[in-house]
């Protein structure tokens, strides 16, 4: 299978990610009881009120540029060429808000590294309130292929972009902050706020910096896929999308159009 490009998102801007967010929060909501009569008898992947959603899209966005270091098969996917996305040093809006839209597709391409796109969900009993089922983590995935130069033997490896809230309703400020924090450092070099690797402890500007990639990442792709209906309907959850897509469906003849109606129902929601 392949990534094909078949177009890019504008008209976005920095202050969309708490806008998404905010809309999101909202609307992958539900009453426990109610959630329940579907969730036992249904859902494969269910235990009660505490679910795991997979869906597997058709379509993925990925961010042109990053500050932040990528998953490991990601990274190993840009420099094969398989992907396009840049490390960025001067921190400026306008890099956290180019996307690209790619469509996953058969490839002839014995040696094809791409082998699947996914967007899980896990819904949980909200810790505010338990008779409430809301998102507890999200993540969007590539899963690639590690191969020799024969092609003969391939390895799966796993890309993800994983975002866990602590607290869901609390990430909205986190997010806000982030968007506050990066306005003092614009035109800086991130060189200045960088981790010096993957995995050691972030300072305050590039843990603000990777949240507020994460959730962009995450929440584009969640609400790409939903509006276009881009994965297999057939999947039993998709009870619990219906009305979303409806509801986005409603909100603009473009995606663009959508992301500019949530950014309205935001403001208003406050």
């Amino acid at each position: 299978m392949a990534l094909v490009k078949t177009g890019e998102l504008t008209e976005i801007n920095l202050e969309d990610v708490a806008h998404l967010y905010n809309f999101f929060s909202d609307v992958l909501r539900w009453d426990r009881k109610e959630f329940e009569k579907y969730s036992k008898a249904k859902f494969p992947w269910c235990l009660n009120s505490d679910c795991i959603i997979d869906i597997h899209p058709k379509f993925i966005l990925l961010p042109r540029f990053t500050y932040s270091y990528l998953p490991y098969c990601v990274t190993k996917l840009v420099k094969m060429g398989k992907l396009n996305i840049e490390l960025m040093d001067k921190i400026e809006p306008k890099y956290f808000t180019t996307y690209d839209i790619y469509r996953f597709e058969p490839s002839e391409d014995l040696c094809d590294l791409i082998g699947g796109i996914e967007v899980e969900l896990r819904l949980k009993r909200s810790r505010e309130d338990e008779e409430k089922i809301e998102l507890s983590s999200i993540y969007t995935g590539i899963i690639g292929y590690e191969v020799e130069e024969s092609c003969k033997h391939k390895e799966i490896c796993r890309g993800n972009f994983y975002l866990d809230f602590l607290n869901y309703k609390k990430w909205l400020t986190n997010i806000r902050d982030g968007i506050k924090t990066l306005s003092e450092v614009i035109g800086e070099d991130c060189s200045k706020h960088r981790d010096s690797g993957f995995y050691s402890q972030p300072n305050k500007v590039s843990r603000r910096i990777y949240n507020i990639e994460l959730t962009f990442i995450n929440f584009l792709n969640l609400a790409y896929v939903l509006y276009t209906e881009g994965f297999d309907k057939s999947i039993p959850e998709y009870i619990l999308f219906e009305p979303i897509t409806k509801m986005l469906r409603e909100l603009g003849d473009t995606f663009e159009g959508v992301i500019a109606s949530i950014r309205a129902f935001s403001l208003i929601m406050g």
